[in-house]
């Protein structure tokens, strides 16, 4: 006997939703056209979200810019 196929669950789809705008927030840039072709290209070529990498580059960013701060304020002290 064939199983029926797995009704989407409304509640569920609510709920992550939900979680999603509560944890996530969006983030809007403008870029030259070829610029984001060739960064779109690149990614699909390599299996790669965009997302996933932008949010590297943000932390990486993060990241070196406070050691940068960590390091001015030791040497102010």
């Amino acid at each position: 006997m064939a199983e029926e196929p797995k009704k989407k669950n409304r509640t569920s789809y609510e709920a992550v939703a939900k979680y999603h705008k509560r944890v996530y927030a969006g983030l809007y840039v403008q870029l030259p056209k070829d610029l984001i072709y060739t960064f779109r290209e690149r990614c699909d070529k390599l299996g790669v979200s965009r997302a996933q990498v932008v949010k590297k580059a943000i932390e990486a960013f993060l990241a070196e810019t406070e050691e940068a701060e960590s390091a001015a304020e030791a040497e102010a002290q």
